[in-house]
């Protein structure tokens, strides 16, 4: 949920994963047993029903983890005190000119007044804009795999663990600098403003419909901008991240099976939390 790129990967993804290979692993370790899916937050009908591999995945585990339970209505309210700008500043006030003219464009195309994320701070803009954008073309949260999973895991009685919160995780990017949240902003608009979310999407899927993570990972690096700034984004967005939640993993791993259910950019990439699993004795295999 965190940044325009990744939505658009989850949302590729969900497209690809009756096509092809299946973002999704196994990880055992004497006893334990782990299922980790790669997840998207938007999704449409004709996804469903899911594979059956994912169908047995659900099916064997006694509990399920997510990164944050998006389900619980609570959670948007604790969010928003942190994703607003206080009374009387404007987001457009603190964008220099290339990003307002960026921004102008993107709302247009989505039909939507140049005022209509003033009050959003720089990282809630960032986050908001690509759910906007995947939303006019048809993906809607109701259909996302967390939700899905979540509200199933609850009318079946099965335990939820959330590997962070809602909460935490705007807390994190909230506590991005002001320099953070404007790389981050910038990042998601330009590709947005050009017109390439479209082409990305197609790359993206592509790799995956081949089962090529490596493929899918260098698309990723290809459209992320270069710079020590972006990089340190990126290592609090998801390297270290990915620390904590294997860690967490780890630690709900029993002998009844597991069911993690992550962004997929957790799951690729160097420092990804199936490395991070397999150097605490994991063995895992893709399915």
């Amino acid at each position: 949920m965190l940044r325009g790129l990744w939505l658009g990967l989850w949302a590729a993804l969900a497209l690809s994963a009756q096509a092809g290979g299946l973002f999704l692993w196994e990880a055992s370790q004497a006893e334990q047993r782990i299922w980790l899916l790669g997840s998207i937050h938007l999704g449409k009908p004709e996804m469903y029903p899911l594979p059956a591999a994912i169908e047995r995945a659900y099916a064997e585990s006694s509990q399920i983890a997510v990164e944050a339970d998006i389900s619980d209505p609570a959670a948007a309210t604790a969010l928003l005190p942190l994703a607003l700008l206080p009374a009387g500043q404007r987001l457009d006030a603190e964008l220099d000119a290339e990003q307002r003219t960026q921004l102008s464009k993107v709302l247009a195309e989505l039909g939507l007044p140049a005022t209509a994320l003033n009050a959003a701070k720089p990282w809630f803009a960032a986050m908001s804009l690509p759910t906007l954008w995947m939303q006019q073309r048809g993906w809607q949260p109701q259909y996302g795999i967390d939700l899905h999973f979540l509200q199933r895991a609850k009318r079946d009685g099965k335990p939820v663990r959330e590997l962070e919160s809602v909460l935490a995780q705007a807390r994190l990017l909230d506590g991005l600098s002001a320099e953070e949240a404007q790389a981050m902003l910038s990042a998601t608009l330009a590709p947005m403003a050009r017109g390439e979310m479209d082409a990305q999407l197609d790359a993206m899927l592509q790799a995956w419909r081949q089962g090529d993570t490596a493929g899918l990972q260098a698309v990723l690096d290809a459209s992320m901008p270069d710079g020590a700034v972006m990089q340190r984004v990126q290592n609090k967005l998801f390297n270290e991240r990915n620390r904590g939640m294997a860690e967490r993993i780890a630690a709900l791993a029993a002998k009844r099976p597991l069911l993690v259910i992550v962004g997929a950019g957790h799951l690729v990439g160097p420092d990804n939390i199936l490395r991070l699993l397999q150097a605490r004795g994991f063995q895992v295999k893709q399915y």
